[in-house]
């Protein structure tokens, strides 16, 4: 057989349109001959001649019967979900192991009976049904928002895949310069990155979301927080820049800010490193450092403060003096972190 030997489908059900009063609807489970029934057909005396004492078959019967029977076999074709039903795993002695049928109270999902002459209610947590599509893709949830908050799984969620990133340190601030006199910050750090895949104990643990670090007037960056998903997996937020000290020596004065690491994931990451100021002819501050998820804070001169971390959890800029100013500028913010729950069915 192949594909385009497919069969029409039923537009209609068999008699939809039938005038009132000739369709037998629906055909009784039971019923006294000659009337036709689900348990018997069409009865021994439609089959015999009036002559003998036969009655011919009701053509409200036979209208009903393909009613019945393609109302279902247009259901399928319109590849609609069957629920489960007590009174009909009742009358068929239970579902047979390998049956699938749609859960009521989770959209898209299904079950699979392990066993034959099945009549528990899946929906309920009856026995001996599986989720028949396990692993599929149920909902995706983005955390961006700093601090705690109780994770609640979205119905049916029997495995989340979790990816966090902490937040970014800040870029270094720069100290108090005269004219004459140039000061870069070095930049923050990026937070750490950790992945993890977990099929239990997940619902209701605390999902915290890394703040960004804070830059400031005359001093080094703070650092980012750290994100994490309970105790199940974490990751550290990067470190802030250093402080831009007054100088006018050429060269890589100002530390960077190391990234933050990723921490009891299936993969861990460590964040990018914010970038040394540079002093030469002008001064250049410390470039953010980059997250898993983009680029930090891009770097700057002549008289600026830093600029905050672009992508989740990268590191801001440092702030940069010129010769021609006096003054000090405050280092870039990092920017926050991020968890996002991949929830599978």
């Amino acid at each position: 057989m192949d594909i385009v030997d497919i069969p029409y489908k039923f537009q209609y059900k068999w008699g939809e349109n039938a005038t009132a009063g000739f369709v037998t609807d629906p055909i009784p489970a039971t019923t006294t001959a000659p009337a036709a029934s689900q348990s018997l057909g069409f009865p021994p005396e439609t089959s015999q001649p009036i002559a003998s004492g036969g009655t011919p078959p009701n053509i409200n019967d036979f209208n009903g019967a393909y009613q019945y029977a393609t109302s279902w076999l247009q259901w399928f074709q319109a590849g609609a979900p069957v629920a489960y039903d007590g009174t009909f795993a009742t009358n068929i002695a239970g579902y047979p192991a390998g049956a699938v049928l749609a859960s009521s109270t989770v959209p898209g999902q299904t079950w699979r009976s392990t066993v034959d002459g099945n009549t528990s209610d899946p929906d309920a947590g009856g026995a001996n049904w599986v989720v028949a599509n396990a692993g599929r893709l149920l909902n995706k949830r983005v955390f961006t928002a700093p601090g705690a908050v109780t994770y609640t799984p979205t119905a049916g969620t029997n495995s989340v895949l979790v990816e966090l990133v902490g937040g970014g340190g800040a870029g270094g601030g720069t100290a108090v310069t005269g004219v004459g006199e140039v000061a870069a910050g070095a930049g923050g750090g990026a937070g750490g990155y950790a992945a993890k895949r977990i099929t239990s104990a997940f619902s209701g643990v605390t999902l915290t979301v890394g703040v960004g670090g804070t830059g400031f007037f005359d001093g080094a960056g703070s650092n980012g927080g750290t994100s994490s998903f309970g105790a199940l997996v974490t990751a550290t937020g990067g470190t802030g820049g250093s402080h831009g000290a007054s100088t006018v020596a050429n060269g890589f004065p100002q530390g960077s800010g190391p990234g933050g690491v990723g921490a009891s994931g299936d993969v861990n990451a460590v964040g990018g490193a914010g970038l040394y100021a540079l002093y030469f002819a002008t001064a250049t501050s410390g470039l953010g450092g980059q997250s898993y998820f983009g680029g930090g804070a891009v770097w700057i001169t002549g008289t600026n403060n830093g600029n905050s971390g672009v992508s989740p959890g990268s590191g801001g800029s440092g702030g940069v003096q010129s010769l021609s100013s006096a003054g000090t500028t405050k280092g870039g913010n990092g920017a926050p972190g991020m968890v996002i729950v991949w929830e599978y069915t």
